[in-house]
Parts: structure tokens; C-alpha cells; sequence
């Protein structure tokens, strides 16, 4: 909840209003829209207020103050920025506390570090507390080992673009999805103690959907896993989708042969004489030999982004997958809310049926535009069927780690931070 400062002339009006209303707290609280806490404290320094000499009516007791130590400031501000944007750790309230007071301890400074001045501190040095957006593995590969793995990328596939049809270059990936959609955030009142949503109790029942795209920026025939089923459900399935069963609900060998196949596979001659090239990341199933074969008999040349940098170098991950999610949660969000309500013997709500979860996803598909999916690729190094590491189309993690010659390897998260194009150095490869 955003803080308020008050004037110490609204104050003593306050104070003289809960006169006129015989000292009724809870009326004269609620009329200044403040809290009684605040207002039993202002009542209580009323003669603090009076004795103030102070001759301007905007004045605060209590801000303007200088900072206790500068040194403390100094080095409590430069911990939390390397644990945050150097070793990207949780940092929480009482973290940040329990590393104050050390170094309090270390600076015999006389100092409580109480939680009025760790909110001051935040406030102070523009911190605050923000949800997570992503997580990942910790690495401590040394950084010139992580650019020679992405060189060494970009030189494989520009002799396999040779020759090939800028428009016949895909990208093929899983991203895992729940029945249950839901938001993580919604809007609500302020103060409450707890927001509270409902659901259909199927938040966690996951499936899984195979997107493959196009530089052309199109959309290939997408195939859904779904788990824990023996045969597919009796429903209306889109064109532009293909449905499978399995006891996992990932992919494995065969189902990877099964979307080759049925989703992969564009029937005609054309099909069969023009050559493709087909990135995907290095997921087990998608290396296996029997794959790999049958790919290449229906003239797909693979080609594998190296492990741990799909994050800014496969389209998918890097501009698709994001927003195909986003818009499958306003799918389930407009049923949750306009949807026929039905409801079990239990007196439960039901899961949306698969009919109309297949059409949540063909709905998204459809919402994803050829110019983003185009862009896809620019942002990861592809453009136009040849590598094109232009600074001004590639996406900032691809950027700074180009970019960067100094950071070691425990500083490898770091590389996720903003970069400025006009600080960029050029690459030398």
C-alpha cells in the first residue's frame, strides 16, 4: 500500500475535528480516511504539533532527515544490488534486515534497523518488493564458454541456411499448460487481508502443447498431449490442431514420430523437393537417432540450440510462448466469468470441457500475428534465412552476453540485465 505523508496543520485539524465529535475515534478516523492507530498517535504528539516552530504549513515531522550512515547506505545498497542483479537470490524483508544489522554490528553503529527504517532504506534507494517473472538454474560456466557454445551456433546454422528457402526455417517447442489458467494477479480492494479466487480445482492437471512456427510467420498444425487419458476425447477438435493421448502428458521418441508425421508432414510435391531446416532444443526425444532419421527423410535438416540458452536464443521461448499463454488465461478468465456453469454431484464447478479448452487454443493460436512470430526469429539471430546479429533486432539477453568480455562465470545471471545499444561494443567473431 503506497505511503502518505500529512502536514502537521492537517494534523491538528484532525485533532480538533475529533474534538467536535466528542472524541469519537472511529467516526473522525473514517471521516479523514485514516486509521484510529494514526489517529490515537497524532492525538498523542498534538502537543509536539503545537510546540513546532516551523513557520511553513507543508512541513512533516519527521522527513527531511539525513542518513544515519553513509557508509551503512553505501554498503548495504551495493549487497542487495550484487545478490540481486549479479547472483539473482530471493532477498526477502527479514533478509534484508538480518544483513543490516551485520553490518550495523560491523560498524558499531548505534542503530535498531527496525522495520520503519528498512521501508525508509527501500524507499531511500528506490528498491521494493516485486513478483517473480522468472526462474532459472544457477550456471557457473565462465562466460567466453557460453559465447563460443552460441558462435558456434550461429556458424552451423549459416552453412545449413545455404540454399534454403528463407520461409522453410522453423522452430519447434513444448510448453506445458493446465486446465486451470489462472492469473497470478487480480484486481481487488485495497488493505485486505486476503484475496481469495475460486476455481475448478484443476490448476495443477497439466497438458502439453507442441507449437511449431515458421519465418514466414505461420503456424504449422499444433499438437496437444494430453495426459492420463487412454484415447482421445469424443469432441470437436479444430483444423488446426492434432490430438494425442499419454500416460506422461510430455513428449517422448514416438509421439515426436507421431507429430512429425501428422502435424510436421505437409502433404504434395512441394513439400517433398524443397529442403527445411527445423531448431529445436536439446530435449532427449527431439535427438534421438530414429527422430533425427525421419526428419531427414522427409527433407527437415535438424538442427540443435545448445543446452542452457533457449532463453535467448530459440523464438519461441524468446517472443511466442509468453503471449500464446497470456491468451489462453483471457480464454479461460471469459469462461470462468460468461461460461454455462455446471456443476458435479458434489455441488463443485466443472473443468471446461476438452471441447472448448482445444478451442481456447485454437483461439490463441489464431491471436498470434505473422509479424510477431517473424520477429521471433529476428530477435534470435535470423533474419531473412541468414544470421543477422544487428544489435538493434536481437533481444537484450542475446545482446549482453555478445556484448560482454569481463563477467566470470558466478556472474552469469547478470547477463539478463537492460543493455543500452549506444554502450554496445561490436562483435568480433
Amino acid at each position: 500500500m503506497a505511503r502518505k505523508s500529512y502536514t502537521i496543520q492537517t494534523k491538528l485539524q484532525v485533532i480538533k475535528k475529533l474534538r467536535e465529535n466528542a472524541g469519537n475515534i472511529c467516526k473522525t478516523a473514517r471521516e479523514a480516511g485514516i486509521t484510529t492507530k494514526m489517529l490515537r498517535e497524532w492525538k498523542r504528539k498534538e502537543d509536539v504539533y503545537l510546540s513546532s516552530t516551523s513557520k511553513k504549513t507543508t512541513t512533516r515531522i519527521g522527513s527531511g532527515r539525513r542518513v544515519f550512515s553513509t557508509e551503512l547506505e553505501t554498503q548495504l545498497t551495493e549487497w542487495l544490488t550484487n545478490e540481486r542483479r549479479v547472483n539473482k537470490r530471493i532477498i526477502s524483508y527479514n533478509t534484508l534486515r538480518a544483513k543490516a544489522l551485520e553490518l550495523i554490528n560491523n560498524l558499531n553503529l548505534d542503530l535498531k534497523a527496525s522495520n520503519s527504517w528498512i521501508q525508509k532504506f527501500m524507499v531511500r534507494n528506490k528498491f521494493s518488493t516485486r513478483k517473480i517473472t522468472s526462474v532459472g538454474q544457477e550456471d557457473n560456466r565462465p562466460i567466453s564458454v557460453i559465447k563460443s557454445q552460441i558462435y558456434s551456433y550461429f556458424d552451423t546454422i549459416e552453412l545449413k541456411f545455404v540454399g534454403i528457402n528463407p520461409s522453410m526455417i522453423y522452430n519447434m517447442d513444448e510448453t506445458p499448460m493446465y486446465i486451470d489458467m489462472m492469473n497470478s494477479r487480480t484486481i481487488s480492494f485495497k488493505g485486505e487481508k486476503n484475496t481469495e479466487v475460486l476455481s475448478t480445482g484443476h490448476q495443477k492437471t497439466r497438458f502439453t502443447v507442441v507449437i511449431t512456427i515458421s519465418t514466414a510467420g505461420t503456424i504449422l498444425k499444433t499438437l496437444v498431449i494430453l495426459k492420463n487419458l487412454k484415447k482421445v476425447p469424443k469432441c470437436h477438435i479444430p483444423s488446426n490442431i492434432h490430438v494425442i493421448t499419454s500416460k506422461s502428458g510430455t513428449m517422448d521418441k514416438e509421439i515426436m514420430k507421431s507429430w512429425i508425421n501428422t502435424c510436421l508432414k505437409i502433404s504434395g510435391p512441394f513439400r517433398n523437393l524443397e529442403k527445411s531446416i527445423l531448431i529445436m532444443d536439446s530435449f532427449g526425444s527431439h535427438k534421438d537417432e530414429s527422430v533425427l532419421q525421419l526428419l531427414k527423410k522427409n527433407n527437415y535438416d535438424p538442427i540443435i540450440i545448445p543446452p542452457r540458452t533457449t532463453s535467448f536464443l530459440q523464438p519461441l521461448d524468446v517472443l511466442i510462448n509468453a503471449p500464446f499463454k497470456a491468451y489462453m488465461k483471457q480464454e479461460w478468465e471469459h469462461w470462468q466469468l460468461n461460461g454455462v456453469k455446471e456443476y458435479t454431484i458434489g455441488g463443485y464447478r466443472k473443468k471446461p470441457s476438452w471441447n472448448l479448452i482445444l478451442q481456447f487454443i485454437s483461439n490463441s493460436l489464431l491471436r498470434l500475428s505473422e509479424d510477431t512470430i517473424s520477429k521471433s526469429f529476428h530477435l534470435c539471430g535470423i533474419k531473412d534465412g541468414k544470421v543477422n546479429l544487428d544489435y538493434n533486432n536481437l533481444n537484450e539477453k542475446l545482446i549482453s552476453i555478445l556484448n560482454n568480455t569481463t563477467l566470470t562465470g558466478e556472474e552469469y545471471s547478470s547477463l539478463f540485465e537492460d543493455s543500452s545499444n549506444e554502450d554496445l561494443l561490436e562483435i568480433n567473431h
